[in-house]
């Protein structure tokens, strides 16, 4: 043997050792000191029903785990995830406790790496195996620390609402707010709003800021009170050129009406007996929203809006421009990189976007998240009945078929106002870019044919990106048509 400590791991501790304390002992998991990493692929958490400790471990190795997934897909994003992924778990074999065996992966601190001490264990002897310290830095470890939430009670909703919350995310310039706008013309939805408690609580979570407890108990403390505020016009929005506001309303007056209604329990109660659903518009957490799922289970109906990734990138590189992006009205969750504002999903990479120009901030970014949003989804992680696809190209060409499947997917019929709503948005439309002349933020003015936006849109990627990231992007295009295979696929 090189080195004792590699035999002593290999037979000793993860094997008689760990075999004793699991089968003999009835231990959970084995917890040592190591300085690596494991990412436990595929292990099945809903399935878990243990107490409140044993609960708040669970809930530390699926966060570590989301974080090390995205770590290593970052580290590998020249090869395709369902690649490698597959390529990886299958071969392993899969214990009776339906866990996959965990990946091997190097400590935060490469300075105290001891994967090489480890690499004589076999793989399928780490599962139920956990290391503690090895997100860690040495300095770190030295101080005193356990798992969050382990000696906290756990916060609990009573009584909560049992009305749908219908959620309708995408990237920025992905057509969300047309979508929310039209979720609001079917039957007993509330006209849309932009909350930025879910996009703030969901990536807090995702970036461990927030322990998942936490992040539930609030999602479901805010969906509660904004419906009920909704319902008796504490928050009625009269902005006048704001979509949220009564100029877009399917029912403006009834809308306006509510500031003049009384509140009480009975709100509360012709919520729930309705079925009066919230309609919520978000940003950019389809793949993080986990803890939107686990929140409200059943109630949840989650539309997420895809857009052709050529059309994002002309609206990413207005919005990060910094006499935009940097200011103080825009009010997004950062990271700090040198005193630079990095968008949260950036963290990773903080200081390559911070080094970047403009429109590679653009494509980096709309590249990173498209991929993302497509990887969650083959996974099928944020898949089932809980989740619909609106792809923006279809719905504003062929509206009928996109808003059939839609009512379908909402259980909901359709409102006389839906009308006044298809018009505003000047839906159906000839060309995907003849949208309405109203001065509002985001709507297209241009009426110009699909064919020759895309070919300008190509044309200024082509001119201002760095050579290596339009490669990049221009695989990422080639990746989304051939899922979403949506009209503008056959300009590629």
């Amino acid at each position: 043997m090189p080195n004792p400590d590699f035999g002593c791991n290999t037979f000793i501790k993860f094997g008689a050792m760990k075999d004793y304390a699991v089968n003999k002992m009835g231990a959970d998991f084995v917890a040592t000191g190591h300085y690596a990493q494991l990412w436990h692929r595929g292990y099945d958490y809903s399935t878990f029903n243990g107490t409140r400790k044993q609960s708040c471990l669970i809930e530390w190795i699926r966060e570590t785990s989301m974080t090390l997934e995205q770590q290593v897909h970052e580290s590998l994003s020249e090869i395709p995830r369902d690649e490698w992924l597959l390529n990886s778990i299958s071969q392993t074999k899969q214990t009776k406790n339906n866990l996959h065996c965990p990946m091997l992966l190097a400590g935060a601190d490469r300075g105290k790496d001891q994967t090489y001490f480890l690499s004589g264990v076999k793989t399928e002897n780490f599962s139920k195996v956990i290391f503690p310290l090895g997100h860690l830095a040495k300095k770190q470890s030295m101080k005193p620390t356990r798992l969050e939430g382990t000696d906290t009670p756990r916060n609990t909703v009573f009584d909560d609402f049992s009305n749908d919350v219908i959620v309708v995310d995408g990237l920025w310039g992905s057509g969300k707010q047309l979508v929310s706008t039209i979720v609001g013309g079917f039957e007993r939805v509330e006209h849309f709003k932009y909350n930025p408690d879910y996009d703030y609580l969901c990536a807090a979570s995702h970036l461990q800021s927030m322990n998942n407890n936490a992040t539930v108990t609030l999602l479901q403390l805010i969906a509660g009170r904004n419906q009920y505020y909704n319902l008796i016009g504490r928050e009625v929005n009269l902005r006048w050129r704001d979509e949220t506001g009564p100029r877009f309303h399917p029912t403006p007056i009834k809308f306006v009406a509510r500031l003049f209604s009384k509140d009480g329990e009975a709100i509360a109660k012709t919520i729930d007996e309705q079925n009066i659903a919230n309609n919520i518009t978000t940003h950019c957490i389809y793949p993080i929203a986990s803890p939107i799922v686990e929140a409200f289970g059943e109630r949840l109906k989650f539309i997420e809006v895809v857009r052709h990734p050529l059309h994002l990138v002309t609206h990413w590189s207005r919005f990060l421009e910094p006499s935009r992006w940097r200011r103080v009205r825009e009010i997004n969750l950062t990271v700090d990189c040198n005193g630079y504002k990095v968008p949260w999903f950036a963290s990773s990479w903080a200081e390559k976007f911070s080094q970047a120009k403009t429109f590679d901030q653009a494509l980096m970014s709309v590249d990173f998240l498209c991929n993302w949003v497509i990887d969650v989804a083959q996974a099928e992680k944020n898949v089932g009945s809980k989740f619909h696809f609106i792809q923006f190209e279809k719905l504003v060409l062929d509206p009928t078929t996109e808003l059939s499947a839609l009512g379908e997917f909402l259980g909901r019929s359709q409102i006389k106002g839906m009308k006044k709503i298809m018009r505003q948005n000047a839906i159906p439309r000839k060309n995907i870019a003849d949208g309405p002349k109203m001065g509002q933020n985001y709507r297209w003015t241009a009426l110009e044919k699909d064919e020759k936006v895309y070919e300008e849109a190509m044309t200024m990627i082509h001119q201002q990106g760095s050579a290596d990231l339009v490669a990049s992007f221009t695989k990422t295009i080639s990746r989304y048509n051939s899922i979403w295979k949506g009209p503008l696929a056959r300009f590629e």
